[in-house]
């Protein structure tokens, strides 16, 4: 009898403990798991409940949904902002140096005069975020979405924007000396007055950019697309145009002297009073061309193809322009004493008033308007 009273009081506890095991498994409390990496930031919480200015250096933010949360003056040097979300927060004046905002929302941020010196914001969204006088020097951008995002006056010296879209943004008054803007989109981009010495613009795209006045000196542009681009007064000084695409863009006032533009494409430019002494131009395709007025002393333009153009009241004094071809050309009151017109093609070309003393080889055979002296024998 006792021992039956003992198997059954054993089974009764067998029975209990596997269904608290079942209702624990069920609908119990869950069993504890390991932390999720993928986990916002530790430090998120306690940052937003900091009064302003916030102050949270070397702080984990990673993925934090700081949307449109006000950030003006925090510190936050070092601090962890990978895949956080910022879009439309207000970080106005906030140290973000050595930040890391790799892959971050910031769309519609205000970071007017923002310190992000050192950063990385490679693939952050900054579309449309406004980063006026913001201090970049150093950043890795690389890749970053700055779409219509306004940069006025920031300063991105020695910046790595490689890649960057930056479409339509503006930068007006940027510093970008020694920049790397290599395959760079900045087509439409207002970069007038805008500081790019010594900067990599390899392969960038800048069709109808706007670099009024810019400071390009010692630029690097070999294969850049500058297509309708403005130029207007802009400082080429001992720029790199390596296959650069010029076709319809404006050079009003440039200086170009002694520069080697041979591989240049500048169908349709508009060189406007530009300064070419000693420019060389052999081989190039000008056609249709705006070069009135133009200082053209010595150019070289062997093989030229200057179908078209105007250069009215062009200076081109000892030019080289042998085998070009000046068919239908306005060379109206045009300068070209001394010029070397040995197999020239000057069909229709007009040449009204101009100064042909001591030119050499000339055929004016389909020339119009060629003063009468010169048609002496």
């Amino acid at each position: 009898m006792l021992r039956y009273l003992f198997l059954y009081i054993s089974c009764l506890l067998l029975l209990t403990a596997c269904g608290d095991g079942l209702i624990g498994q069920a609908g119990g409390e869950k069993p504890a798991v390991d932390g999720n990496p993928q986990d916002v930031g530790k430090d998120v919480p306690r940052f937003l409940n900091q009064p302003n200015p916030q102050s949270c250096a070397d702080c984990v933010l990673t993925r934090g949904d700081l949307t449109a949360v006000d950030m003006a003056e925090a510190e936050l040097t070092r601090a962890d902002l990978s895949g956080a979300y910022l879009s439309h927060g207000i970080l106005y004046k906030a140290n973000l140096t050595e930040a890391n905002l790799t892959g971050a929302d910031m769309r519609g941020a205000d970071m007017r005069g923002a310190i992000l010196t050192g950063a990385d914001t490679t693939e952050a969204n900054l579309t449309g975020a406004n980063l006026n006088w913001a201090n970049l020097t150093g950043a890795n951008m690389r890749r970053a979405i700055l779409y219509r995002a306004d940069l006025t006056e920031a300063r991105l010296t020695e910046t790595n924007l490689a890649r960057a879209d930056l479409r339509e943004a503006g930068l007006t008054g940027a510093n970008l000396v020694t920049a790397n803007l290599s395959a760079a989109h900045l087509s439409g981009a207002n970069l007038s007055g805008a500081v790019l010495q010594a900067a990599f613009l390899n392969d960038a795209d800048l069709r109808r950019a706007n670099l009024t006045g810019a400071n390009l000196n010692q630029a690097r542009l070999s294969e850049a697309n500058l297509t309708e681009a403005n130029l207007t007064e802009a400082n080429l000084d001992l720029v790199r145009f390596n296959s650069i695409k010029l076709a319809r863009s404006t050079l009003t006032r440039v200086n170009l002297a002694t520069i080697d533009m041979r591989r240049a494409i500048l169908t349709g430019v508009d060189m406007t009073e530009a300064r070419l002494w000693r420019t060389n131009l052999a081989g190039v395709d000008l056609s249709h061309a705006i070069l009135y007025k133009a200082y053209l002393t010595e150019v070289r333009l062997t093989e030229a193809n200057l179908t078209g153009a105007d250069m009215r009241g062009a200076n081109l004094t000892g030019a080289d322009l042998t085998e070009a071809n000046l068919t239908g050309v306005s060379l109206n009151w045009a300068n070209l004493t001394g010029a070397d017109l040995r197999g020239a093609d000057l069909s229709g070309a007009d040449l009204t008033g101009a100064d042909l003393d001591d030119v050499i080889g000339a055929d004016f055979t389909g020339a119009l308007n060629v003063p009468e002296r010169y048609l002496k024998d």
